[in-house]
């Protein structure tokens, strides 16, 4: 049930941040990877389905 939440969330995490790394600067990578894990987690914590939902519709 987690695993199937996670997985798709590091696989988006992954693909951001070496789109991000091809097209930018190492500093602007971290800085949005910073932000990404912040609101991941921030939304488990508080809204866990809506957000995780929205992140599927992003990243589809």
């Amino acid at each position: 049930m987690v695993l199937e939440l996670v997985i798709p969330l590091v696989f988006a995490l992954l693909l951001s941040s070496f789109l991000l790394w091809r097209f930018f600067s190492f500093n602007t990578m971290v800085t949005v990877l910073f932000i990404m894990v912040s609101a991941v987690l921030g939304g488990f914590c508080e809204h866990q389905w809506r957000f995780v939902n929205w992140l599927m519709v992003l990243f589809s």
